[in-house]
C-alpha cells in the first residue's frame, strides 16, 4: 500500500511510493511531495492510472521524480514528460529493489538482459557479473542495459577497450570458437559486431548503486551479502547456461555453483591491466573447458 517515509536533506518533502496494480489514486499531491510510480509497460489500464496522477499537477512545472517500470523497453515516450526519470525493469523483484534504494538512496542503476528477444535465442546464455558500475555522481539514476547495448552510436574506442575482453570472450562462446588467437582484435570488430555480442547477453552488478570511485573487494562483499536473496533471485531469473563472476565475491560464486543449474566460473575485472585481454579471454575458455570433461 501507500508509503509514506520523510527525507531529511527535504524539509517537509515525503515520498509517495504508489503501485498502480493495487493502489487508489491519491485524493491529492502535494507540490513538495516526491513520486514513485510502479507500474506494467505493458498494461494500459496502468497508463491510465499515471494519466489521471499527471493530470493533478498539470499546472505544475516540476516533474513528478520517478516512474519504475516493469517490461519490455522502451516505454511510451510520453511518461517521460511526467518524470524527471524513468526507470525500466524486467522483473517485479527488480522493481521492488529499485523503489527501495530511490527511496533510501534516491539513485539506482537497473542492469540484467540486455534485449529479451536476442538473448532467448543465444546458445548458449550468457551472464557477467561485475562489481558495480562508476558514475559521474552518486544521486544518479540510469540503465546501465542501455550504456552495454541499446545506445551504441558510435561505440568509440574507449568504451570498446573497456568491455573488449566481455565482448570477445562472449562472441567466442557464442559462436562456438574458443581459441582466443582466432578471435580478432576489438578494434577490428564493426558496430554491428559488437551490437549482436552485447545484445545477446546479460550484466549485473553486485552493486545497483552509482558510485564516483572505485570499489573495494570488502565493499563489494558486504553489498552481496545485505542484497543476497534479492541477487539470487535475479540471476534464476536471468536463467544463463554460463556465469562469468567478475565480482570477486566468493559466496555469489558458491551461491550460484551450489544451485547445480549454471556452469560458473571467476574471472578478474574485465577491465583490468595485470594480464593481456587474450591471456584473461583464453583463461576463461580454459575453466569452461574443464567444466565440460
Amino acid at each position: 500500500m501507500l508509503e509514506e517515509k520523510t527525507i531529511d536533506e527535504v524539509k517537509n518533502a515525503k515520498v509517495l511510493s504508489l503501485n498502480a496494480e493495487y493502489d487508489p489514486v491519491p485524493d491529492k499531491v502535494d507540490d513538495n511531495d516526491l513520486l514513485i510510480i510502479r507500474f506494467s509497460s505493458e498494461n494500459a489500464d496502468h497508463y491510465l492510472f499515471l494519466g489521471q496522477i499527471a493530470g493533478m499537477k498539470a499546472g505544475n512545472e516540476k516533474p513528478f521524480v520517478a516512474a519504475v517500470a516493469v517490461g519490455d523497453y522502451p516505454v511510451d515516450p510520453t511518461i517521460s514528460k511526467c518524470f524527471e526519470m524513468v526507470i525500466c525493469v524486467s522483473y517485479d523483484c527488480e522493481a521492488e529493489q529499485a523503489v527501495q534504494d530511490l527511496i533510501v538512496n534516491k539513485n539506482y542503476i537497473s542492469d540484467g538482459i540486455i534485449n529479451p528477444v536476442k538473448y532467448a535465442a543465444a546458445k548458449p546464455k550468457i551472464l557477467w557479473i561485475l562489481k558495480g558500475a562508476k558514475s559521474v555522481e552518486e544521486s544518479y539514476i540510469w540503465d546501465f542495459r542501455g550504456y552495454l547495448g541499446w545506445n551504441l552510436d558510435g561505440c568509440s574506442l574507449n568504451w570498446k577497450n573497456q568491455f573488449s575482453a566481455v565482448i570477445r570472450t562472449s562472441y567466442g562462446l557464442i559462436n562456438d570458437v574458443h581459441d582466443i588467437w582466432k578471435i580478432r582484435q576489438i578494434s577490428d570488430f564493426s558496430k554491428d559486431e559488437v551490437n549482436k555480442t552485447m545484445q545477446s547477453i546479460a550484466v549485473i552488478n553486485i552493486k545497483k548503486n552509482p558510485e564516483t570511485r572505485n570499489l573495494g573487494l570488502e565493499e563489494v562483499r558486504k553489498e552481496y551479502l545485505v542484497k543476497r536473496d534479492f541477487i539470487k533471485e535475479q540471476i534464476s531469473l536471468i536463467d544463463p547456461d554460463i556465469i562469468i563472476n567478475c565480482s570477486g565475491v566468493q559466496e555469489c560464486y558458491e551461491d550460484c555453483r551450489r544451485s547445480g543449474k549454471f556452469k560458473v566460473v571467476n574471472a578478474d575485472n574485465p577491465a583490468q591491466f595485470r594480464i593481456t585481454k587474450n591471456e584473461y579471454c583464453g583463461n576463461i575458455f580454459a575453466k569452461l573447458m574443464h567444466l565440460n570433461k
